[in-house]
């Protein structure tokens, strides 16, 4: 059975080249991967759900965003959005769309990674 992943693209800065390139190493790798875009936090929900549904859970989530030790940024272009950990964590844990021990992932430039990693 193929590992699962789970790219949730919350950043208009994310560009689709990244995107890509996580996507084709997943095809590389045999790992079925869905990516879904996140407009506003009610819309994490929304995917959430999508997924528990169809009974499809997942062995990575990788979340594509702008993100410190408190949270991370919905902004496509819209309207901008602060999703804490603890929010995003509370809908992980009461949907249906995780394995045991999936991994979590988050996107960050060097300058972000710094922080999130001493914070």
């Amino acid at each position: 059975m193929s590992k699962k992943l789970l790219i949730i693209r919350c950043h208009k800065d994310i560009c689709g080249e990244e995107i890509g390139i996580i996507e084709t190493q997943c095809q590389f790798l045999g790992i079925d991967f869905r990516t879904e875009e996140l407009v506003d936090p009610s819309t994490l929900e929304e995917i959430f759900k999508k997924y528990e549904e169809i009974g499809f859970t997942f062995d990575f989530i990788y979340v594509c965003s702008h993100g410190d030790s408190e949270g991370f940024e919905v902004d496509m272009g819209i309207e901008k959005y602060d999703v804490s950990w603890a929010s995003f964590g509370g809908l992980i844990c009461s949907s249906d769309i995780i394995n045991h021990n999936t991994i979590f992932l988050l996107a960050c430039c060097r300058g972000g990674f710094f922080n999130v990693a001493t914070d």
